[in-house]
């Protein structure tokens, strides 16, 4: 392989990998911070190419990714009604739920847009190309990977060094406390899925030029992050971005050095540091 080649491949491969951090990053803090897995994360990052696809010939590229997280935001709050009654129950039962969701916006979408839809016009600014080392590489891609740093650092800075930051974390180390302290849990609860919800929508709104999803095909993008959220510890927020490049990278090659099995890499790594590294590859042990 080439290096251009190499260097083209791992670009894009990263690029990829961002996109994968900021639907993972929100169902990490959904695990970490209620405690349940949601299998309807996926349909947030669907509507989000959808709402996308219509809205950014209307207004750009940049006012939908203000936009368009903002408004699948909202679903957070009927989303937290639904699973309040359940948070009390087997895990088992917030699974049943979060599919049977996932299935009906899935159907309710697919009878309002269709299925598969063409790609979001990327703009003039961003459609060229640079070269890097000999490679040339799209400039959308490079755009992915700058918007995809700017919401890891603005995450961290909101949740380490903003009142509301460390509310979250302490809410999701000793929920009890937090509530004794007469802060309300259940507000809680939605202001963080209104972030998962809208790191996904903004996931969507920047994968629509690039990549066309089928409107039914929420549960396929959860299947495909699921495993970063082992690969990085399953309660280990930390350790999504490091997992997401990793998957992207390493997918990002299997494609070109494999492309009839690249699809079963994520599974197979998650396999493989399941059964030799169960906490998390990004995990520290903690000491005896």
């Amino acid at each position: 392989m080439k290096l251009s080649y190499f260097i083209q491949v791992l670009i894009i491969g990263i690029a990829n990998g961002f996109l994968y951090y900021l639907i993972a990053c929100g169902l990490s803090l959904i695990v970490s911070g209620i405690g349940i897995v949601n299998v309807a994360q996926g349909c947030f990052f669907i509507l989000g190419i959808f709402l996308s696809l219509s809205l950014t010939p209307r207004i750009g590229l940049g006012l939908s990714c203000l936009l368009v997280p903002v408004i699948i935001s909202l679903f957070a709050i009927p989303f937290e009604r639904l699973i309040r009654p359940l948070l009390s129950k087997h895990v088992f039962y917030v699974l049943l739920a979060t599919y049977a969701l996932a299935m009906i916006i899935g159907d309710v979408t697919y009878f309002f847009v269709g299925g598969n839809h063409g790609l979001t016009a990327v703009p003039a600014i961003l459609s060229g190309k640079v070269k890097i080392l000999g490679a040339k590489v799209p400039v959308y891609y490079l755009f992915i990977c700058v918007v995809g740093l700017l919401i890891y650092i603005a995450y961290w800075l909101m949740m380490n060094k903003t009142k509301l930051g460390k509310i979250l974390r302490a809410n999701m180390t000793d929920r009890q406390m937090v509530e004794a302290l007469g802060y309300n849990v259940n507000f809680l609860f939605v202001a963080m899925l209104m972030l998962a919800f809208a790191m996904s929508a903004l996931g969507g709104v920047l994968s629509g030029c690039i990549q066309s999803y089928d409107a039914k095909g929420s549960v396929t993008v959860f299947t495909n992050v699921m495993p970063i959220i082992f690969i990085g510890g399953l309660r280990n927020m930390k350790g999504t971005l490091p997992s997401a490049l990793l998957i992207g990278v390493v997918g990002g090659f299997a494609a070109v050095l494999t492309p009839q099995f690249y699809n079963m890499v994520p599974a197979a790594m998650m396999v493989l540091v399941m059964l030799f590294k169960p906490e998390g590859l990004f995990t520290r042990k903690e000491k005896a």
